[in-house]
């Protein structure tokens, strides 16, 4: 709703880029405060909290902080750059294919070309975007042409992606030096597929922990989450 701009504690401040701040400049009666930082926690989401920008300011700011770096940020974030980098690493993963804004003049070739790659149905997505926004499940080529339009009103290129029917299974992955996932858990839409209401909105999906799987398919699961990691 916005209602917390309003909030009284809501003040201005600015994330010093100025090593020796080491904080944020807050607003204030007399200008400007130091509030000194010893970590920071980004969590945040979707552009400007997930794609390396703003660990990017915290590098430049000489402050530590939770979550991946700059390069492994901007790579997931980016589904075009993750997509070709599991590509190149030899990981699994469903056939794709890719469009950039200034294509869509051309379509028609564009609509032949991933049907006959993919075949319908096609999940359409922004390349940069999270929480499932942007998101279609397109059953033909009209269907095709209005989610892709969709997308790129979220970024300036799409991803197009093969439907594979079978369970949704969601893995997390940690550490530095020593890497280590936790158990698989899986994903029960109530909606056709997993969209943003169904994360947020309506409350009726669930996750089971762990995933109705076999064990020898959960092990497998983790360890191909770990070598993308």
């Amino acid at each position: 709703s916005g209602s917390w701009e309003q909030d009284a504690s809501c003040v201005p401040c600015v994330l010093s880029p100025d090593r020796s701040d080491h904080g944020l400049l807050v607003h204030s009666a007399n200008g400007y405060e130091l509030l000194p930082v010893d970590v920071v926690a980004p969590i945040l989401h979707g552009k400007n909290g997930e794609d390396g920008t703003i660990q990017g300011l915290l590098e430049l700011a000489g402050l530590p902080y939770v979550g991946c770096g700059v390069l492994g940020s901007a790579l997931c974030m980016d589904k075009v750059c993750a997509n070709l980098v599991m590509d190149a690493a030899g990981i699994a993963r469903c056939e794709w294919d890719y469009m950039e804004a200034w294509q869509l003049a051309d379509f028609d070739a564009i609509e032949r070309r991933v049907a006959e790659k993919l075949h319908y149905p096609i999940f359409v997505k922004p390349a940069n975007a999270g929480s499932s926004v942007g998101i279609s499940k397109a059953a033909d080529k009209a269907a095709l042409r209005a989610a892709v339009e969709l997308a790129l009103r979220h970024d300036s290129r799409v991803v197009f992606e093969r439907f594979v029917d079978g369970h949704e299974i969601e893995c997390a992955v940690s550490g530095n030096e020593e890497v280590r996932a936790t158990l698989p858990g899986e994903i029960l839409a109530s909606a056709e597929f997993y969209t943003y209401d169904d994360k947020y909105v309506s409350g009726t999906s669930r996750v089971v922990i762990p995933a109705q799987l076999p064990e020898e398919t959960l092990n497998a699961v983790r360890a191909t989450a770990e070598k993308a990691y």
